[in-house]
C-alpha cells in the first residue's frame, strides 16, 4: 500500500511543528526557519508543492495585502485574541488562568551567564517580551518598551535536606505558575532559576497567553537552545533577522479582516 502525501494543511503544520513558518506575499513563498530546521530535503518539498501551497495561503480575498512593519511612531493595536484576553483580564485583572507555566529541567553543568545572555537575546529579538498594554483613547494599544539585559533571579535550595529541597522547589514552581501579571505595569513574563545541585536546576518560565501561543513557544525555546549551547561554548549565534514581529500581524489583521469576518471564518 502506497502511504498517502500529507494535505497542504497538514504540511504547514508539520513544518511549524520542527521551526518553519511559511507565508504567502502575490505568487511568492516566504518562510523564516529556526537554525537548521529547514533541511534540502525541506527545502525541494516547498519548492514542489508551492501552487497549491499558496493555493492555501493567500485567499482570494487578501491576495494583495502582505503583512508589513507597523510605524512605530503611532499607537500599536492588539489582535482580536489579544483583546479578547486583555477584556478578560480588565474583568479579573491578573487572572493567573492565562498563565502558560513552562518549567524545565536542566541537568549537568550550567553557565547562568550563557543562560543570561541568551534570554536577553531572546527579549531583544522578540518585542512581544517587552510589551505592555495600556488604555487610550478609550482603546487598548501594546506599547513597546526599550530592551534591557536579563537579570534571572536564582533561589539556590543545594544545602537543603533532599525532601525540604524537593518540597521547596514544587512550591515555588507552583507559586511562579499562578504570578499575577499587571499587564499595564510590566511585561506579562517572568522567569526564575531554581538551584537543587552543582548540576541540577529548573529553569521556571511563565508567561501571559497574551504574549504567547503553543507556536510561538515552540519557536522561543529553540531559539533559547540554540543561543545557550552557542554562548556557553564560547560561540555566537547570528539567528536569521525577524522579517516581522507579532505587533505588525495584529495592525495587518485589523486593516484587513473584520471581527465578524474572523468569528464566520
Amino acid at each position: 500500500m502506497t502511504p498517502t502525501s500529507p494535505t497542504p494543511l497538514e504540511f504547514l503544520a508539520d513544518l511549524r511543528r520542527q521551526g518553519v513558518r511559511v507565508w504567502a506575499e502575490a505568487d511568492k513563498l516566504n518562510y523564516t526557519a529556526l537554525p537548521g530546521a529547514l533541511t534540502p530535503e525541506l527545502r525541494a518539498e516547498l519548492s514542489r508543492r508551492k501552487p497549491e501551497l499558496l493555493t492555501v495561503l493567500r485567499p482570494a480575498s487578501v491576495n494583495s495585502v502582505p503583512i508589513t512593519p507597523a510605524p512605530r511612531d503611532q499607537p500599536l493595536p492588539l489582535s482580536y485574541q489579544q483583546e479578547r484576553l486583555w477584556f478578560l483580564d480588565q474583568l479579573a485583572p491578573g487572572n493567573p488562568a492565562f498563565n502558560v507555566p513552562n518549567p524545565i529541567r536542566l541537568d549537568g553543568p550550567l553557565d547562568i551567564a550563557a543562560l543570561e545572555r541568551s534570554l536577553s537575546v531572546l527579549v531583544e529579538r522578540h518585542e512581544s517580551l517587552r510589551v505592555t498594554f495600556e488604555l487610550r483613547d478609550g482603546r487598548p494599544v501594546q506599547v513597546v518598551h526599550p530592551a534591557a539585559p536579563m537579570r534571572l533571579p536564582v533561589d539556590d535550595l543545594s544545602a537543603l535536606p533532599a525532601p525540604e529541597r524537593l518540597a521547596q522547589a514544587r512550591a515555588q514552581t507552583e507559586a511562579l505558575a499562578h504570578i499575577r501579571f499587571d499587564l499595564a505595569a510590566a511585561p506579562g513574563w517572568t522567569a526564575r532559576l531554581i538551584r537543587l545541585g552543582p548540576a541540577e536546576h529548573i529553569l521556571l518560565l511563565t508567561v501571559h497567553h497574551i504574549l504567547t501561543d503553543a507556536w510561538s513557544a515552540n519557536v522561543l525555546f529553540a531559539e533559547l537552545a540554540a543561543l545557550y549551547e552557542a554562548y556557553a561554548s564560547g560561540q555566537t549565534l547570528a539567528l536569521p533577522p525577524l522579517p516581522i514581529q507579532y505587533a505588525d500581524y495584529a495592525a495587518w489583521q485589523r486593516q484587513t479582516f473584520t471581527a465578524e469576518g474572523l468569528n464566520e471564518g
